[in-house]
């Protein structure tokens, strides 16, 4: 029986639901619609207006810390990607001096 009601309960909230937005005529041609869409926005747009209470706000840039973090990064990832290939190079040739030595045994492990 609980079941049955609930179902019921269900069908008639969604049939309801068809049938006002059919009446309303969400359902009709795209000027229709349009005009719904118009007529809905202004009565929720309106009636949020009447609920939200007046609160003053301070105008604060928080984004300027964020900004200049991110500036920060970018400017430190680019510049590591330019200075790559002499940081690479560098490298090598160190590796390269310390083969050598190795191999020719002036240098022990």
């Amino acid at each position: 029986m609980a079941a049955l009601i609930k179902n019921a309960t269900k069908f008639t909230v969604v049939g309801g639901a068809v049938y006002w937005s059919a009446t309303q005529g969400v359902w009709g041609t795209c000027d229709e619609g349009a005009e719904v869409g118009r007529r809905l926005t202004k009565s929720v747009w309106l009636t949020t207006l009447e609920q939200t209470p007046k609160v003053e706000t301070v105008q604060t840039n928080v984004l300027d810390p964020v900004a200049k973090n991110w500036n920060a990064g970018i400017t430190f990832l680019f510049n590591g990607a330019a200075n790559l290939p002499d940081l690479c190079k560098n490298y090598s040739s160190k590796i390269q001096e310390t083969i050598k030595e190795l191999a020719s045994g002036q240098k022990s492990a």
